[in-house]
């Protein structure tokens, strides 16, 4: 699934320690490009934190997204 959208905001990067060592996470808010825009947010793990870090706020952006459900 593809996302394009402008960037609104970067959130604070969140940093932590599990049983399986170091993690990150970089939430983002997007506004979609639409007839009726809306505001996500998505998450990035590890080594996409730093992508999105280079990215402008008000910049333009299109994410390929993996969705997975827990039942």
């Amino acid at each position: 699934m593809d996302i394009q959208g402008k960037l609104i905001s970067l959130l604070p990067e969140v940093k932590g320690t599990s049983a399986k060592g170091e993690w990150k996470k970089q939430e983002v808010i997007i506004e979609t490009v639409e007839t009726y825009p809306k505001k996500v947010c998505i998450s990035f793990w590890g080594d996409k934190v730093e992508e999105i870090k280079n990215q402008r706020i008000g910049s333009l952006i299109k994410i390929h997204l993996n969705l997975f459900y827990h039942f």
